[in-house]
């Protein structure tokens, strides 16, 4: 015996069971007591479908949005829209009382009015091949599936080449750019990274064989070596980062971020169900949602028209600054940046990102040899600097929130020439 419970667009056929319909008053009682008591009981009363159909209509009336979560919508006119969130399609979304079809296209972000309260963060970091990063409290991993267990959330599975890296230690200053150099490269082969004491990060090339909660098993030149967690900053996989990105992503009250290819609002109204980028599915509680984003989320500064573009040499020239600049200011190729030492290129930040991202490291072309630093400024405040001294790529993932304009300098030492090239690799800003 089925009943329907409707929720906007959706009408979802459920068992009936004692759970389903009690609650209802003394109506929903009679039918209980006398549809759900054993055979033997039952044959003391009559049967009346009109009191079974009354009460299925009651509890059909009394369940309709019940449950659904109040969001905020904000649309791409300024406009914002407040309501119980029903629905979600591949084109539209459904919320409120009246319900109201908005386009998806209308939309630029989405988020709960009351989501559950944050705590401190997993320190393990999953991310994947398609740009979305898993804050988990395990992680697990055999030859062919790697299994996340986010906070509060049930457990995700990817295939091995769903998956980019696995950080175990939380995210720290002295280390983040070396680790994120490292997750900027293209490798040929699985990374062990460990974690030294003097806070350096030393790269093993091999293989991951399986991942448990005390070690990881890798293979070294035909020989397996249990590595201990506690030694370790993470593995980085030979899969390679893949170029597209989605148009939705959402981000939880723990800090994942998802890149979210489909999601349906489930019938009771309370979670969401994803499909992400990888095609892997997930439940999620709508008030574990921090917000969604549907705009782009990503704009590479090489594909901007740049605010400004010079280069002032560290040895003085008769060329005039206007024909120097235009032969040796930075200059974009393909996705990354290339720079001489003492150019520097400034970019506009448009409004709605939240960080830059990116590495550098010297040119593989580069014949120089001498030390460079390197300097990155937020509205003409310095924020990040590093020194290259050898063939090594360092990362960066900077804050630029209501930031207008960020800046890249390549400063040349003392010992400096023109033949310091460097390159920043894919620098980019996301939502």
């Amino acid at each position: 015996m089925r009943h329907c419970l409707r929720s906007g667009s959706h009408v979802v056929g459920a068992q009936i069971t004692r759970d389903s319909i009690a609650g209802c008053g003394k109506l929903r009682e009679t039918v209980c007591n006398h549809f759900l008591r054993p055979r033997f009981e039952m044959r003391r009363f009559r049967f009346r479908p009109w009191l079974l159909l009354a009460s299925l209509a009651l509890c059909s009336i009394g369940s309709s949005n019940t449950f659904a979560v109040d969001v905020e919508i904000e649309l791409s006119s300024g406009d914002k829209v407040r309501g119980p969130w029903d629905a979600a399609s591949g084109e539209t979304i459904t919320i409120g009382q009246p319900p109201k079809v908005i386009e998806l296209s209308q939309v630029t972000q989405l988020r709960p009015l009351d989501p559950e309260s944050t705590g401190v963060p997993p320190a393990m970091e999953v991310t994947l091949v398609d740009g979305s990063s898993i804050r988990a409290n395990e992680v697990t991993a055999d030859g062919s599936t790697v299994k996340v267990s986010p906070n509060r959330q049930a457990t995700m599975s990817f295939v091995l080449n769903a998956v980019r890296g696995i950080r175990f230690r939380p995210s720290a200053a002295n280390t983040d750019p070396q680790w994120l150099g490292l997750f900027e490269r293209e490798l040929r082969s699985d990374l062990l990274v460990i974690h030294r004491g003097n806070a350096q990060l030393d790269p093993v090339e091999g293989v991951v064989l399986s991942i448990d909660d005390k070690m990881v098993l890798f293979e070294l030149d035909g020989e397996k070596i249990e590595a201990p967690l506690d030694r370790l900053e993470g593995v980085i996989l030979r899969n390679r980062t893949e170029t597209r990105t989605s148009k939705v992503r959402l981000e939880d009250i723990n800090g994942t971020q998802l890149v979210v290819s489909r999601m349906e609002v489930e019938p009771a109204g309370e979670s969401v169900r994803l499909t992400l980028g990888s095609g892997v599915q997930h439940e999620l509680k709508i008030s574990q949602i921090k917000r969604i984003q549907f705009a782009s989320g990503t704009q590479l500064l090489t594909r901007q028209k740049p605010a400004s573009q010079t280069m002032s040499p560290y040895l003085k020239t008769n060329v005039s600054e206007s024909l120097f600049d235009a032969w040796f200011a930075p200059a974009s190729e393909g996705d990354d940046l290339s720079a001489v030492a003492g150019g520097s290129v400034e970019y506009r930040v448009d409004e709605g990102f939240e960080n830059l991202v990116g590495s550098v490291g010297r040119d593989p072309s580069s014949e120089g040899q001498s030390k460079i630093k390197i300097q990155i400024a937020v509205d003409e405040e310095v924020v990040w600097e590093q020194d290259l001294a050898d063939d090594s790529i360092v990362g960066f993932r900077l804050p630029v929130t209501g930031a207008r304009r960020v800046k890249f300098t390549v400063l040349p030492t003392p010992d400096g020439d023109v033949g310091d090239l460097v390159r920043f690799y894919k620098p980019r800003l996301l939502k």
